[in-house]
């Protein structure tokens, strides 16, 4: 009993649903209201499972205004692809920062930036890359997608695009940060700022390896 208590512990840890080759996935309608999901971890902010538009989804409170993360599914090292949609509202000149990121808190974060009209890349909790995004749109949902591939031996790129739900995902990663040592293992990660005051909610979370070939 001792040896499969471990394993039966990780089993339960995991959502109740998912899809086949997804290593991680979550759209909360099976989690309670109220509170995070148990197999999620915190690192600042009030999170809680909410009903909104006749769904669920983790919405991170709006205080305090400050930078929080929420760290969830499994700790992986290599390659990997991390995505989930994401809602923001501005007030008059105020607007969130929101992302999503892989290897934990110190790893690569994807984070639109309404304020600055810029989507940006973060490795290390440093700024490493940024560029022009001007999609954002007050309380609509955005989609985000993060990954990390090993374009050669010697070298790991993370590339990140994001688009408004509802419209085809774009075939380019219009950002992207090479490093020259493989990044530690860690979980993937949400992220958010409310800088506006206003609620940021999280959904369809998913965690995949990048298909074969992928570079």
């Amino acid at each position: 009993m001792r040896i499969w208590m471990p394993i039966l512990l990780a089993m339960l840890t995991l959502p109740a649903f998912g899809g086949e080759d997804a290593l991680y996935r979550n759209d909360f309608e099976q989690a309670a209201e109220g509170g995070a999901p148990e197999e999620m971890m915190p690192l600042g902010g009030t999170w809680k499972v909410v009903v909104r538009d006749g769904g669920k989804a983790l919405e991170l409170e709006p205080q305090p205004l400050e930078g929080h993360c929420m760290l969830f599914g499994p700790e992986r090292k290599g390659a990997l692809e991390v995505s989930a949609r994401a809602l923001g509202s501005r007030v008059r000149r105020l607007a969130p920062v929101f992302g999503i990121g892989l290897g934990g808190v110190t790893g690569f974060v994807l984070k639109v930036a309404p304020a600055k009209d810029a989507l940006e890349l973060w490795y290390e909790e440093k700024p490493a890359a940024k560029v022009e995004y001007k999609g954002f749109k007050s309380g609509a949902w955005l989609r985000l997608k993060l990954r990390l591939v090993q374009p050669d031996e010697a070298t790991w790129r993370a590339e990140g695009k994001v688009w408004l739900d509802g419209e085809p995902e774009p075939a380019e990663w219009p950002i992207r940060h090479e490093v020259k040592q493989a990044p530690p293992p860690g979980r993937p990660a949400l992220w958010g700022a409310p800088y506006a005051g206003t609620p940021i909610r999280f959904d369809d979370l998913s965690v995949l390896e990048p298909k074969a070939g992928e570079k």
